[in-house]
């Protein structure tokens, strides 16, 4: 099984620069789950902002938090592993405004995403076909 440790920082869109290696973030305002998405063309910093604006956001009221890899189980990171992963967190966890893979998991079989520090996400989520089994 594939595994990605996700470890996660909140931060918000005054204190937001461009951090290297930062593939994933995701949006939360009032105790509720906005958005996830992933940032691999462009710096996270850009990708957020650009989001922000498409979804028509109030930056300023936004808890914005970036998720870092900590350890994986691959020999290295592809854009493939990314999406993967976002598809994943992305289905069991049910961002409100999310459209894609809000319904089906479109990745590949036995994914394993461990997250910290993120209370909005599951702890512990993975695809082992042909199942979806959340844990936390």
């Amino acid at each position: 099984m594939d595994i990605i440790y996700l470890e996660w920082e909140k931060t918000n869109i005054k204190e937001l620069s461009e951090f290297k290696d930062t593939f994933f973030y995701a949006f939360t305002k009032s105790n509720t789950l906005l958005y996830i998405g992933i940032a691999w063309y462009q710096p996270v910093d850009k990708e957020v902002k650009n989001t922000i604006r498409k979804l028509d956001y109030p930056a300023d009221k936004l808890v914005i938090w970036l998720g870092y890899i900590k350890d994986c189980s691959l020999g290295r990171i592809t854009e493939n592993i990314i999406r993967d992963t976002e598809s994943l967190m992305v289905c069991i966890n049910n961002p409100r405004d999310n459209t894609h893979y809000k319904k089906n998991y479109i990745g590949r079989d036995y994914l394993k995403v461990v997250s910290y520090d993120c209370s909005f996400l599951h702890d512990v989520i993975y695809y082992d076909h042909p199942e979806f089994f959340p844990v936390s």
